[in-house]
């Protein structure tokens, strides 16, 4: 037999005798670290559960779920005696003691719960009431009439005198002085032409007054007839408000609007200016020199070229025919509306059927 069975049982006891040792260094190992831990604790803070005195409560612990409380609101007090008070606060909401432990009891939770307080949005402050406006200043009165404006306006005069069974025509020269200043006018007629050598005016007349948004108003008004002696009309605009004549003791009211027989043919421009073409007539009072006021209808004859010494004018045609049975005179007047407002053509025809005719030349500067 080998020699190895022989050294089994010193081996065996080796192992029973380290097998104690291996034991008592674990042991020892464990209760150093209980001893450590307990001494470890003991060094900590202490933590109590309990109440701050020192009564021993050994009664078990109750959770008791309490109903919502509810803000005591005193009653209204009745309308009359109902004082006027400041706005409260809104009570502070106490959540409930009790949590549910499921969402079943979620809506019987909310329903317990006080209403939450209405919430108004914040508006916006008005705005300041505006200043009331001024009321708008009142319209200005539409103008009647515009004046023409100064001007020295200078004719060819024909004169055809039809008196005899033979006419017999003159040629001469007019002129007509339109002169405006400070709210007031001066206007001078002249008609000549020669006869026999000589100079005759036919034609001979000056009116003068004022000019108002109506037109114009004149305040007297001159006339020196061939082989006669001057005649004058007067406009008393003061408190007689009235029509006098130097041929006649006859006094006629001062009528609105009334003209003479020299200003009518400016009247009729200043008219047409501020108005144009409206109706198919233009009434207007003119005053005579032998104690008339006659009321005086120009029918329009409408739009016609005519031609003057500065070329072609377009004018307004307007004409006068004096009632049946009278001795006065037809007048033609044809007005340059788009030129100024002035008399390019003046056409008398007398009850006989002598005629004078002043037809535009030149439109200048009046002379002072």
């Amino acid at each position: 037999m080998s020699p190895a069975p022989a050294s089994t049982p010193a081996t065996l006891h080796s192992g029973l005798h380290s097998g104690p040792r291996r034991y008592g260094r674990w042991f020892a190992i464990v209760v150093a670290s209980l001893l450590l831990h307990l001494a470890a604790f003991d060094l900590l803070p202490h933590w109590s559960l309990q109440s701050t005195d020192d009564t021993p409560n050994n009664e078990p612990l109750r959770a008791t779920l309490m109903p919502p409380i509810t803000p005591d609101v005193p009653p209204p007090a009745a309308p009359s005696e109902q004082p006027v008070a400041a706005p409260r606060a809104a009570p502070r909401r106490t959540m409930p003691a009790f949590v549910p432990e499921s969402l079943e009891a979620v809506p019987a939770v909310r329903a317990s719960l006080p209403a939450p307080p209405a919430f108004a949005m914040p508006q916006a402050a008005p705005p300041p009431a505006a200043a009331a406006e001024p009321a708008p200043p009142p319209a200005p009165a539409p103008v009647a009439a515009v004046a023409p404006r100064s001007a020295r306006l200078s004719y060819k005069v024909v004169y055809v005198d039809r008196k005899n069974a033979s006419p017999i025509q003159y040629e001469g020269v007019g002129t007509i002085d339109w002169s405006l200043a400070d709210g007031h006018y001066r206007s001078t007629l002249l008609a000549t032409v020669p006869i026999l050598f000589l100079k005759v005016d036919i034609l001979a007349a000056h009116s003068e007054g004022a000019v108002t948004p109506s037109g114009i108003a004149p305040d007297r008004y001159t006339e020196s007839p061939r082989k006669r002696p001057t005649v004058a009309t007067n406009f008393n605009r003061d408190a007689r408000q009235s029509v006098t004549f130097s041929t006649t003791q006859a006094t006629t009211p001062l009528v609105p609007g009334v003209q003479d027989r020299l200003s009518l043919l400016f009247q009729i421009g200043a008219l047409l200016l501020a108005n144009g073409q409206q109706g198919s007539h233009i009434d207007m009072p003119v005053a005579g020199v032998r104690g008339d006021v006659e009321n005086w209808a120009f029918e329009n004859q409408g739009v016609e070229a005519i031609e003057t010494g500065s070329g072609p004018l377009s004018t307004t045609h307007l004409r006068r025919t004096p009632r049946p049975g009278s001795n006065d005179r037809i007048i033609d007047v044809w007005i340059a509306q788009a030129d100024g407002g002035y008399p390019a053509r003046v056409l008398y025809t007398e009850p006989n059927g002598s005629t004078v005719e002043m037809m535009l030349e030149k439109i200048g500067a009046v002379s002072e």
